[in-house]
């Protein structure tokens, strides 16, 4: 609205009306006149009914539109989190547990190693065909694989808990190279001659290094790793 007296645009007067689709009550100052629904969905289902259909949500009890009417029939949820969860209480109804089902999928280790096998079968010549691709561009990364491996299956003996136990304890908690005080569950273990020059897994050939030296030191002799720290001249 203009004023005449002063000059100035007043704003205009705030009216109510229902929609025509849902009968609700709205208020609008804009363009009051042209506007018939409360909300653009009323507007979509008042236009178009043959593609919105409305359902209650198995879950939550919420009503939502389903949309096309091809997935009216097999849509059962409002959202993926009700999904989620009503596929969970449906599993400990029916006792078919055996899988969490979060956000509509399932996470367990189980039902993930599974379904990776069962990708792997059905795509055996592509997952082969990517094998060799890769291995194409990556002459370097095979040839150190493959001597890993040959170097672990020579590396035949073991060790056991008590084995590490006395490691530890004849250390002191502390890391050979730089001395720093370790904590046993973020310690690594390191082979002192390394296994991809002949090093074995008994316990002789182990020490607990924190992991700054062991990423350092690779596969390095300790000799030449500790020259190249400056710690042996």
């Amino acid at each position: 609205m203009h004023d005449i007296a002063t000059g100035r645009f007043l704003p205009s007067p705030v009216q109510s009306k229902a929609c025509v689709q849902c009968g609700k009550v709205f208020r609008r100052s804009w363009n009051f006149s042209r506007k018939k629904f409360c909300s653009m969905r009323c507007f979509g289902l008042f236009n178009h009914p043959h593609i919105h259909v409305e359902k209650i949500c198995a879950h939550c009890g919420a009503t939502f539109n389903s949309g096309s009417p091809s997935i009216t029939a097999r849509r059962k949820y409002c959202s993926r989190r009700c999904m989620g969860i009503g596929q969970r209480l449906d599993g400990v109804r029916t006792g078919k547990n055996s899988a969490c089902y979060i956000h509509g999928r399932s996470r367990t280790p189980e039902y993930v190693r599974e379904t990776a096998k069962r990708w792997q079968e059905n795509h055996r010549p592509k997952r082969n065909a990517q094998n060799r691709a890769w291995a194409k561009r990556n002459p370097d990364k095979v040839v150190a694989a493959n001597r890993r491996t040959h170097a672990e299956r020579r590396a035949f003996r073991s060790f056991s808990k008590a084995d590490l136990d006395r490691i530890w304890q004849r250390q002191k908690g502390r890391c050979v190279y730089c001395h720093g005080v370790l904590k046993r569950h973020g310690s690594h273990l390191d082979h002192i001659r390394a296994v991809a020059r002949g090093g074995s897994n008994d316990s002789v050939n182990l020490q607990f290094l924190c992991a700054s030296c062991n990423l350092k030191k690779q596969a390095q002799p300790p000799e030449m790793f500790a020259r190249s720290m400056g710690w042996l001249l």
